[in-house]
């Protein structure tokens, strides 16, 4: 465990994940992936193959609220300059646990512990019209003045 904040009442407690979590963490992904303001979604298995992937570059958090299993976040520490950079690949937390700050707290501690381990930059995409937009920068993630997210559509 990494975080306990119940001594301020939020009951969140995060963890480096294990494969017995994967299946947990491939549920709020799809659940998170399935929701009408996405673009696409995804089903369990094809969540559950992403998660895998991600454990084999990633390092997979899970958020566990008030005793129960309530989110996930993946920080990829390679991104850019391996042990400098590192950057949030996904988060989600369940529908029933939005709203009480649990995502704020994680990511705020989260940036204290890679800053501890020398990371000087954290970075994040993310629909500008989405609620995990604000949340970054709430957080004081802002576009970066030099990386550029680019993309063009592509067949047609």
């Amino acid at each position: 465990m990494i975080m306990e904040t119940q001594e301020d009442n939020l009951g969140i407690d995060v963890y480096r994940a294990k494969k017995s979590d994967f299946i947990n963490i491939a549920e709020i992904y799809s659940e998170g992936f399935s929701e009408p303001s996405d673009e696409g979604k995804i089903d369990i298995d094809s969540a559950l193959k992403k998660i895998k992937l991600f454990s084999e570059y990633c390092e997979i958090w899970k958020i566990v609220y008030m005793d129960n299993f309530a989110g996930f976040i993946i920080i990829n520490p390679s991104y850019g300059v391996p042990g400098k950079y590192c950057f949030i690949e996904s988060m989600g937390i369940k529908k029933e646990f939005r709203g009480k700050s649990i995502g704020n707290e994680v990511l705020k501690e989260m940036m204290s512990l890679y800053a501890e381990r020398g990371f000087i930059k954290i970075m994040g995409i993310a629909n500008k019209d989405s609620r995990a937009f604000r949340l970054l920068e709430h957080l004081g993630i802002r576009e970066d003045r030099e990386e550029k997210v680019l993309s063009r559509e592509l067949g047609g």
